[in-house]
């Protein structure tokens, strides 16, 4: 059975919930861009700020260059020796960046819990175009949202087991996913 389009949909490995795939769509990224509207117009202020005449423009080339020169440094340990600068994401020193860049065919169940273990979401490509964005689902955070929403779950446990004892036939999951 497949998802309407434009849904997310879930990623599982051995029946364990490790990610949640949600397609990048026209009106996806105006809802993104919507609720981030002041970051949006921020940004695109500092972008102009930046683009003014004189003012000298770091690349982002150049920033991945420094960013693997001081992640290889910090790794050799010789960060500071080398005058390579630290490389600054968030608030730490020398983490990996909160996004990893990965081709549809190279999406495998390892990939996203390697990527849950590092805190990094997927950004799906394919042809060089973003398609999808993997945010992968940790044991940890899976524990949290169902602590949240404890209430919910007991109460649609609850309707299930009322359903389960109101009735004599159980439609499986299979039998309503057969075609007609």
């Amino acid at each position: 059975m497949l998802a309407p389009a434009g849904a997310p949909l879930a990623i599982v490995s051995g029946r364990v919930l490790i990610g949640l795939l949600v397609p990048v769509t026209a009106a996806w990224l105006e809802h993104l861009i919507g609720c981030n509207s002041s970051r949006v117009h921020q940004g695109i202020t500092e972008g102009e700020q930046a683009m003014a005449p004189g003012t000298p423009m770091t690349m982002l080339d150049e920033l991945n260059r420094v960013r693997r020169a001081g992640v290889l440094a910090a790794k050799a340990g010789q960060g500071a020796a080398r005058g390579v600068p630290p490389v600054r994401t968030g608030a730490q020193v020398g983490a990996e960046l909160p996004f990893r860049t990965v081709d549809l065919r190279d999406l495998s169940a390892g990939l996203v819990e390697r990527a849950c273990e590092a805190s990094q979401a997927l950004a799906i490509t394919s042809d060089r175009e973003l398609i999808a964005i993997v945010i992968p689902v940790s044991r940890s955070l899976t524990r949290f949202l169902i602590d949240r929403n404890r209430c919910r779950v007991r109460y649609n446990i609850a309707i299930g087991e009322r359903l389960l004892a109101m009735s004599s036939r159980l439609v499986t999951l299979a039998a309503v996913s057969e075609p007609a």
